[in-house]
């Protein structure tokens, strides 16, 4: 049995709409040799109608391991219906980004032997005036 793992999810207005993101390298388990995880994924979160614009180093996404749905929203909301998806990504750096300018949300996170990994790819931390 697995113990739980928590990765902070950051609040709608974090959003930001290019993300570089880098995944991180596996000890190796037993034997302690740097290597890349054998499991890495983007889990995103996009206002609907937005999730077609978002690409992966300029290219429209593929390797979904979860397509694209609907997140519940909290009755008495006053905010867009937002959708969510994960999708496999491959080791290294990369480019996710929705060259409209909408913003949206990246949480990279993986898992090997033994080991794993999560994190926010970005939050937008911009002083905004009300």
């Amino acid at each position: 049995m697995h113990d739980p793992v928590t990765i902070t999810i950051p609040p709608i207005a974090q959003f930001t709409n290019n993300f570089f993101i880098s995944t991180p390298l596996f000890t190796g388990g037993q034997n302690f040799e740097l290597k890349p995880y054998m499991h890495n994924y983007a889990l995103l979160v996009a206002k609907k109608g937005e999730e077609s614009n978002i690409q992966l180093n300029g290219s429209p996404l593929t390797n979904f391991v979860q397509p694209w749905g609907d997140l519940p929203i909290p009755a008495g909301s006053t905010e867009d219906m937002l959708v969510g998806a994960v999708i496999e990504i491959p080791h290294g750096t990369r480019l996710i980004s929705n060259p409209t300018g909408a913003n949206f949300q990246c949480v990279i996170y993986g898992f090997d032997d033994r080991e794993s990994y999560g994190f926010p790819a970005a939050m937008n931390h911009a002083v905004t005036a009300y």
